[in-house]
């Protein structure tokens, strides 16, 4: 496909985002609570935001502070995807260190 043809199509999903209601629509989309009480979209956007996140870059430098940020990495990894399961048990928080439950 060329870089043409794809450049069209995002401004074609750009606008339909635009008239869909935007950010807002997509925030309300993901808060749906259904009749059982469950918010489906929110896994659904979270599978989404997963998608098109970063990759993690995996550095070969062997120092200390590589090692701590390669480790928050994978902590920050697993967080989401306990959420996208829907069984955020225990949450690390890497900022401060501390568990949330």
């Amino acid at each position: 496909m060329s870089k043409t043809k794809i450049g069209k199509q995002r401004e074609v999903i750009e606008e339909a985002f635009s008239r869909l209601g935007g950010i807002d629509a997509l925030v309300e989309w993901g808060n749906y609570v259904d009749k059982f009480g469950d918010k489906p979209n929110y896994k659904e956007f979270i599978k989404l935001y997963v998608k098109l996140a970063p990759p993690l870059k995996v550095n070969t430098d062997n120092s200390k502070e590589s090692q701590e940020g390669f480790i928050m990495g994978l902590i920050k990894a697993e967080n989401v995807l306990k959420l996208s399961e829907g069984k955020p048990e225990t949450i690390i928080d890497v900022e401060s260190n501390t568990y949330d439950k």
